[in-house]
């Protein structure tokens, strides 16, 4: 029995040991007084079984045709389609086609491994490549993937090559706000408010397909890199960043693309664009009267 039948076998019985009007039954119960003297009339006949539903067991109504639906489900499965779920083919992510120029976008992201084997402690390593070329651009090794991490190694970046239109990321939490709510509300990162100061946009895939290129770089360093640091002896961070240049023009040499169009799109950093202050923390707060402020 269901618990609203079984909430009518108690008022039932109650009414059955005059505990009970029928009237007074019937209004806790949502009945009429009639369909309250039925119900008591038919627990008298056949016990509890009278209060279940009479369609029980039986099928409805409405109900369509056996030979209507046998028919259906034949023309789907000779028209294919409907297959299991085991059988149906994955989407198709469409390759992105690369950018025309040289430095236009640059794809970053990082990777944590144990790049050092056994003789070191695991760590990551932050990965940027051109879009156009496949070119790696700069490698770092550091401890993991924070804000202040990707900070030092954009601003490495910058210093050296200068300013692309766009950093291609993927929604991690350096990069993207999921939750506008937050503190401060901007709806953007402190990474992404400093690229914002400089004037580089910071776009965020939505599936890992859409940034294919950095992670293709990192199925083959994880492998590459590896066997090249345990001949070389590496297995600090320290070491790594020395080394890892080198690395980057041989691997460059061989896997390199040529753009589509001969064009560097880097833009140089400005002398009012002072590094210093835009790769910092900042967070905006309101002095008080008493020229205090509140911090949390």
């Amino acid at each position: 029995m269901s618990t609203q039948e079984l909430g009518r076998l108690e008022v039932v019985q109650r009414v059955l040991e005059r505990q009970l009007t029928h009237s007074a039954a019937a209004t806790s119960l949502g009945l009429s007084t009639r369909q309250m003297k039925r119900l008591v009339a038919r627990y008298r006949r056949q016990g509890a079984a009278g209060l279940g539903s009479g369609k029980r067991g039986k099928p409805s109504n409405h109900r369509l045709p056996t030979t209507f639906t046998e028919h259906v489900v034949a023309l789907v499965r000779e028209s294919g389609l409907w297959l299991p779920r085991a059988q149906r083919r994955k989407a198709v992510q469409q390759p992105r086609a690369r950018r025309d120029c040289f430095r236009e976008l640059i794809q970053i992201d990082g990777s944590e491994h144990h790049w050092f084997e056994d003789r070191g402690p695991a760590c990551s390593v932050l990965t940027y490549v051109d879009d156009a070329t496949s070119r790696l651009q700069l490698l770092r090794f550091v401890e993991g993937e924070s804000t202040f991490d990707y900070m030092r190694a954009t601003r490495t970046y910058l210093e050296r090559y200068g300013k692309p239109y766009a950093f291609y990321s993927d929604k991690h939490t350096v990069f993207h706000v999921s939750k506008r709510s937050g503190l401060g509300g901007t709806g953007m990162t402190q990474y992404g408010r400093a690229l914002h100061v400089l004037g580089i946009e910071i776009p965020c895939a939505n599936t890992p397909a859409a940034k294919g290129r950095v992670a293709r770089a990192h199925g083959t360093l994880q492998d590459r890199r590896v066997k090249e640091m345990r001949l070389e002896g590496i297995s600090t961070i320290a070491d790594a960043n020395a080394w890892i240049d080198t690395f980057v023009e041989q691997c460059n040499a061989r896997f390199a693309k040529p753009p589509r169009l001969l064009h560097d799109v880097h833009r140089p950093v400005q002398p009012f664009e002072n590094l210093d202050d835009t790769f910092t923390w900042q967070e905006p707060r309101t002095l008080s009267q008493s020229l205090s402020l509140q911090y949390v």
